[in-house]
């Protein structure tokens, strides 16, 4: 069963932006044209490789919420979910931007169906070149774990500090507040309200791309041998 992955944006959007929400364009919309616009393609000349399939999408209504809105896609069978990670993450914030003046405070991507599969470190290092004219240590945030992933955490920490570059920086663990802890909103999910200790990490920037490979590191560095595993991971600005 491929596996379906759920990004839920935290903040505020207000109509006076790019754009504005109107009857005729919505989340879902948006973020469907936005993906099937750029393709994620490649320059090699290869047929063209999809990452996910759309399910939905929704801005939220609920009033005084930081929730802004979610989407939720079916990552490919042939595609691991930390790849698809980071250009999901930056396609829903180009999305929220077209929509209106974006303030984005957190994102939380919540994973069904992972399996354990060949590690995506490869990718993960040569996307870097990306995020080198970027100001190294520009912005702190904490990154907070559903309660079952939180057990796995201490013993991949190590692993998760060697991916240390000049434009991420993975410190230490150090305790979550309440407003940051994971925590599901869909009827769907099975993962545990987070809580305990979170880790630190130093970014280049705050973008989804940049999010993105974040979430990508810890769930390529999380594995288990686990089938049908669920997950969620979130990433809150702290400065």
């Amino acid at each position: 069963m491929a596996s379906t992955v759920l990004a839920e944006v935290f903040g505020r959007l207000s109509p006076d932006g790019v754009g504005t929400v109107s009857d005729h364009e919505d989340l879902y919309s948006v973020f469907r044209s936005r993906a099937e616009l750029m393709s994620w393609g490649t320059s090699s000349g290869e047929p063209r490789r999809l990452l996910w399939g759309m399910n939905e999408a929704s801005l939220s209504a609920e009033a005084g919420s930081p929730r802004m809105g979610y989407v939720q896609v079916g990552v490919e069978p042939d595609v691991e979910p930390a790849i698809a990670a980071p250009p999901l993450l930056q396609c829903l914030e180009d999305s929220l931007r077209r929509l209106g003046a974006l303030e984005l405070t957190a994102i939380q991507l919540t994973a069904m169906h992972l399996r354990s599969r060949q590690s995506s470190i490869g990718p993960l290092t040569s996307w870097l070149n990306w995020f080198n004219l970027g100001r190294p240590a520009a912005v702190q945030a904490l990154v907070s774990f559903d309660a079952d992933l939180m057990t796995r955490i201490p013993a991949a920490l190590a692993i998760i500090q060697r991916r240390n570059t000049g434009s991420f920086s993975f410190g230490s663990l150090t305790r979550v507040p309440g407003e940051h802890v994971v925590s599901s909103a869909v009827a769907w999910s099975r993962i545990g309200s987070g809580g305990g200790e979170g880790l630190l990490v130093n970014m280049p920037e705050w973008t989804g791309a940049a999010a993105g490979w974040v979430v990508a590191t810890v769930l390529d560095t999380t594995r288990s041998d686990t089938e049908d595993r669920e997950c969620g991971i979130r990433i809150t600005r702290l400065d």
